[in-house]
């Protein structure tokens, strides 16, 4: 049983890091300008 619950955590840590990641590689992208803006409420500050 510890062993599933330990996999599982490791899943999810590595899911998490992954969704971070990926989150912030197309921030980075957008903030350079090679993605266009998300049309979202903060879109008319640039």
């Amino acid at each position: 049983m510890t062993e599933i619950i330990i996999t599982e955590l490791m899943v999810t840590i590595l899911g998490g890091i992954i969704v971070l990641g990926v989150a912030f590689m197309i921030r980075t992208l957008v903030d350079k300008g090679h993605v266009p803006r998300p049309s979202l409420d903060n879109s008319d500050r640039i």
